[in-house]
């Protein structure tokens, strides 16, 4: 028997745009739009330059409707059924929504840095989600990621360390940006098959930024991801890599200090009967390279986009 789903959980404001989608859903976009002109079961608002924006609510109907088809419907049965369990009639014909209001073409990255910067100083989150979202409707979903929220972040974090920003700000932007790339990763499916990768920051590490870019984007290739992020002790973390036994460990340093310890757990992870793979990175070794020779493991590069890449690499050549 088909499932049945409630879409009243999931919010229906339009933020994402369909690569996005794609990335959240595994459905590919000439897929989405047959769906939306054939059987009208998408109704995703535009822009005013008509790029199609969709809500957390469409990709929960997305999701359901795959999940019909894998257990044996036809698109054409699905959509019967979803409007069968909703109620009412979905649209007769597509039509073109209207574009959404005050959403004019979009400023480039780094000036989207700044307004974002800014709204962080003012504590302004009505501003901060505006930004997102109007990134998310013109730019690819891995670029606002690292070009626009891991940017803002390291410069608000750079301007507490000149003292020009108070804790407290430096604390709202970097909840913000948490919370973001924690909801990517959420609605991103778990792979089922995909070799496992277990996820954390270094002994003692408090920026969780660096560890939740490399779990989000090794999560959008297709790896299983257990993410633990910060603050989980040594004896713990190697307990659990003992139980689990993943094909790889990768682990994030932002500091000196930090890198130190991460070097040190190195050692540790070396002296188990069955090591994994060990891959590490961070802002500690892009601005200090020499950290690199301490670490007895691989380098992932200096930025998220690189892992995947490095850790399929890593992968073929264990073999």
């Amino acid at each position: 028997m088909a499932s049945r789903i409630d879409l009243s959980a999931y919010d229906d404001k339009p933020l994402y745009n369909t690569r996005a989608v794609v990335h959240a859903t595994g459905i590919p976009a000439s897929t989405l739009r047959a769906w939306e002109r054939r059987y009208h079961i998408l109704n995703p608002r535009r822009t005013s330059k008509a790029y199609r924006l969709y809500s957390e609510r469409d990709i929960a109907t997305i999701r359901w409707l795959h999940q019909q088809l894998e257990s044996g419907l036809t698109i054409s049965q699905a959509s019967a059924l979803l409007t069968a369990q909703l109620g009412s009639k979905l649209p007769a014909a597509p039509g073109r929504p209207a574009p959404m209001p005050g959403l004019a073409a979009p400023a480039d990255l780094p000036t989207l840095v700044q307004r974002l910067y800014h709204a962080f100083l003012s504590f302004n989150e009505q501003e901060a989600e505006a930004i997102t979202s109007l990134a998310l409707a013109y730019y690819a979903v891995d670029s606002v990621c690292l070009d626009l929220l891991a940017e803002t972040e390291t410069e608000i974090g750079n301007g507490w360390h000149r003292g020009e920003v108070p804790v407290s700000a430096e604390h709202f932007g970097s909840n913000f940006v948490r919370n973001k790339l924690v909801a990517l990763l959420q609605m991103q499916p778990a792979s089922m098959g995909g070799p496992l990768v277990l996820v954390a920051c270094a002994p003692d590490e408090q920026h969780e930024l660096g560890a939740l870019l490399v779990a989000l984007f090794l999560r959008w290739s297709g790896f299983r991801i257990v993410y633990l992020g910060q603050n989980v002790p040594v004896d713990d973390l190697l307990d659990t890599i003992r139980n689990l036994q993943p094909a790889v460990v990768c682990m994030s340093a932002m500091t000196e200090i930090t890198a130190h310890r991460l070097a040190e757990f190195s050692q540790q992870l070396a002296r188990l009967a069955h090591p994994p793979i060990f891959a590490f990175g961070g802002g500690a070794y892009n601005r200090m390279p020499e950290l690199r020779d301490e670490v007895l493991g691989h380098f992932i590069g200096e930025t998220a986009r690189a892992v995947p890449t490095v850790a399929s690499l890593l992968l073929h050549h264990s073999k």
